[in-house]
């Protein structure tokens, strides 16, 4: 989720209920508002986590958005709650964020301590593709030491986690399972390093939005857990 596409939902979801009854029971409105509290409540309700007006708004939202029969007016008060929030950039992920909120944000995941190490103080500083960046070195430099390997990047991810001969295990590497698991993550520490720590003229490189970074960031934290305590050959 990022600022811009829950901003655009909220204004396509205000479009359609407008347009409805003072009750809304059709399966496609009310897919759309599912739809819409699936893509952005959890994002919204970290982004505007200083802000009780918009928590209550999004919160009945999402409580709401499974009765049979949707109240025209609630939703419509309160999408419009949300939408004027997100305009007037009083979300966290705008770059009017505050150091305190951008913290607590990042508190908020609990990421691997080798990430907080890398990015706390970047991201809090609103230094979002630089945090990402760190992170990412960390990995390869962590991955490194463990395998003992001089390799750098994808290349390095390709040949510790290989099938053929790993350096490190995720797993026992007995069963069929182990194996796929095994070669799916090499695919995924490779994919990092080409997709994320590499791109030039990419998104990433001036990102502005706070939770697309942390989504970012969560990914590296998922990996970092997946070789603590790795088996090394």
């Amino acid at each position: 989720m990022t600022v811009q596409s829950a901003t655009n939902d909220t204004e396509k979801l205000i479009t359609v209920f407008t347009k409805k009854g003072n009750t809304i029971a059709d399966k496609a409105a009310r897919g759309l508002a599912d739809s819409w509290v699936v893509s952005n409540a959890s994002g919204l309700l970290v982004g505007f986590k200083g802000n009780p007006r918009v928590l209550v708004s999004i919160n009945y939202l999402k409580k709401s958005a499974t009765n049979d029969r949707l109240q025209k007016k609630e939703w419509l008060g309160h999408l419009r709650t949300i939408w004027k929030a997100l305009k007037g950039q009083e979300f966290a992920g705008n770059s009017t964020a505050t150091k305190e909120g951008n913290a607590a944000l990042f508190d908020d995941r609990k990421f691997h301590k080798l990430v907080v190490k890398a990015s706390q103080k970047l991201f809090r500083d609103r230094h979002y593709s630089q945090a990402i960046f760190e992170a990412c070195k960390m990995l390869n430099k962590t991955v490194q030491s463990l395998s003992k390997s001089e390799l750098d990047g994808k290349k390095l991810m390709l040949d510790v986690f290989s099938v053929n001969n790993p350096k490190l295990k995720l797993n026992p590497f007995v069963t069929t399972s182990d194996k796929d698991e095994q070669e799916g993550f090499m695919h995924i520490f490779a994919g990092v390093m080409q997709g994320i720590r590499n791109p030039k003229g990419h998104d990433i490189i001036n990102l502005k939005d706070s939770i697309r970074a942390l989504e970012y960031l969560s990914l590296l934290s998922l990996l970092f857990r997946r070789i603590d305590g790795v088996e090394t050959k």
